[in-house]
């Protein structure tokens, strides 16, 4: 891509390369995770409303403009590992009874191998096949289980007061990982000569994504 065209592109359609943190960026993370921590101690699970929220607004909304590999970084890690461990912690009997232990484990595997593949990236700069297939298959059964929650949400709202919006998670955990598979994957038309061995390597992502069960 030539430059000219790069400036036609607004920030946060460009690429996703590996992110930096400047130290203001850490005293900024580090000031809001103990004010979340702060929040979560004194009202327990309606803490994650804003959370959500805010995860939301700062991939769609008007915090996603500027620098946008750090607020990417901040996305995948709130919408791929925080807030679905804690939606799975402090379930108030939502999501549990309707999901199988299968579909724990896999997401379990996916919590894990997301923030395993971003700093393997950021270290790097090296993409994986294996990892884009195993994202890419979390990424099609959090969809899943997002449009399941999402047809049951009407029948949970009078019971979990105001809290089943957050059922909605796994979509957000979706767009997270369907953003770093094709990362991982990197440019299809790349080594022209060595297109299968990519796709060799996909499928196996595929293969140990759906293996825990």
């Amino acid at each position: 891509m030539s430059k000219n065209e790069n400036t036609l592109l607004k920030p946060e359609d460009l690429p996703e390369e590996p992110t930096q943190f400047g130290l203001r960026g850490l005293l900024v993370l580090q000031a809001a995770f103990a004010l979340f921590v702060a929040m979560l101690v004194a009202t327990g699970i309606w803490a994650l409303l804003p959370l959500f929220f805010g995860t939301i607004l700062l991939r769609w909304g008007p915090l996603r403009v500027k620098s946008p590999g750090p607020r990417r970084l901040v996305f995948d890690m709130l919408a791929g590992v925080v807030l679905p461990v804690l939606c799975l912690v402090y379930d108030p009997g939502i999501l549990r009874g309707r999901l199988d232990m299968y579909v724990y484990v896999f997401l379990a595997f996916q919590i894990v191998v997301l923030p395993i593949w971003k700093g393997f990236y950021a270290f790097t700069g090296r993409r994986s096949p294996i990892a884009s297939g195993f994202l890419a298959t979390g990424a099609l059964l959090t969809m899943v289980i997002g449009c399941y929650m999402a047809m049951a949400l009407p029948d949970l709202l009078p019971s979990s007061r105001g809290l089943s919006i957050l059922m909605l998670t796994p979509l957000l955990m979706m767009s997270a990982l369907i953003d770093n598979s094709v990362t991982a994957l990197g440019p299809w038309h790349e080594g022209q000569g060595k297109r299968w061995r990519r796709a060799v390597r996909f499928w196996i992502g595929v293969c140990l994504a759906i293996s825990p069960g």
